[in-house]
């Protein structure tokens, strides 16, 4: 569970993060008009909000928060998870210009999202 919340993190770091440091890879890097990406993608889910607060003080981070969540706040929704992340990849994979992407990547089909975002969450090596 640990490596799906960690590579969650990641995931959505990409994909929603507004701030970052100049050598973090982000879905901004990949338009020319960083709003561009903003409206496609539209807001994180509080699903996928809540999530990544949950995994920064659950996971990443040593905090008192973890120490009175009861057993229910420990579990993940996994599935709304997956789900909600492999939306942003199809939005992605939609209106990125495929200039922008590696060769293999550039005729990737926007509905390989669910399967590519399952296959980096569970941390397999070949995607």
């Amino acid at each position: 569970m640990e490596s799906f919340v960690l590579h969650f993190r990641v995931v959505f770091d990409f994909f929603y993060s507004d701030s970052c440091r100049a050598d973090d890879a982000i879905a901004y890097d990949f338009f020319d008009d960083p709003d561009e990406w903003c409206r496609a993608r539209g807001e994180a889910s509080e699903e996928l909000r809540n999530s990544k607060i949950k995994a920064n003080k659950d996971l990443a981070h040593l905090t008192y928060t973890r120490l009175g969540r009861m057993y229910e706040g420990k579990l993940w929704e996994v599935d709304v998870i997956v789900q909600e992340l492999s939306l942003a990849m199809s939005k992605f994979l939609e209106h990125v210009a495929k200039e922008k992407l590696a060769v293999e990547w550039q005729n990737a089909p926007a509905m390989l999202g669910p399967q590519l975002i399952s296959r980096i969450l569970q941390q397999e090596e070949t995607i």
